[in-house]
């Protein structure tokens, strides 16, 4: 189980004035409200695709050990831990092995169900533990202070926008066009997802897949 304990404040992957310059439209006003729709759009369609956030937040996840040194969290990166319970105790033993892969590192292992150990005096079989981990992880988005968003993956929300943006006059149904000796063909712009071929290319890195 996974809930937002501070949601973030930011999730648009891009801003307005970025996607304005792409435009060469900067002092232009007129269409403030439609990009800041396709923005947010685009934005929710990367996260889509991706399966995975990006906005800061603080988070607490219950998690289930499973017998190794290694706890694996659901967002990253890992920014920090402010704290980790098993049946209402603090494990202060641990550390951040990889903030990107979201993984917690305990040399004493972190126990599974069924498990007879150190926290049971009788040395009887224990309920599952649950890991109760109150962490902060995801990148400081465009437009805020200290922004970390990968280059790339604003890069894909720009070029979302800008292709929708530039396609918002044409007939989805037609797939080319011809006028004397002039003709383009649209077949094949965009993923099954929605986004542009080139994004969902540019973003197959970023894809998880649990």
């Amino acid at each position: 189980m996974l809930e937002e304990v501070t949601p973030a404040t930011n999730r648009l992957l891009t801003t307005r004035e970025a996607v304005k310059t792409e435009l060469q439209i900067v002092t232009v006003a007129e269409h403030d409200v439609f990009l800041n729709m396709l923005i947010e759009q685009a934005s929710d369609a990367i996260v889509s695709y991706c399966n995975r956030p990006f906005a800061f937040a603080e988070l607490r996840e219950h998690v289930a050990g499973d017998d190794t040194s290694f706890l694996t969290l659901s967002r990253t990166p890992i920014v920090g831990v402010t704290s980790i319970l098993m049946n209402n105790q603090p494990i202060l033993d641990y550390r951040i092995l990889d903030a990107d892969a979201g993984i917690l590192q305990r040399d004493q292992g972190w126990f599974a169900e069924g498990e007879s150990r150190w926290w049971s005096v009788v040395h009887a079989p224990v309920s599952k533990p649950h890991y109760i981990v109150t962490y902060t992880a995801g990148y400081v988005l465009p437009g805020d202070t200290g922004r970390n968003l990968p280059g790339v993956i604003e890069r894909a929300c720009i070029d979302t926008v800008k292709s929708w943006f530039l396609a918002r006059e044409r007939d989805p149904v037609i797939k080319s066009e011809k006028l004397g000796d002039w003709q383009a063909s649209y077949g094949g712009m965009y993923s099954t997802d929605g986004l542009p071929a080139s994004v969902a290319q540019m973003l197959s890195s970023w894809r998880r897949f649990v």
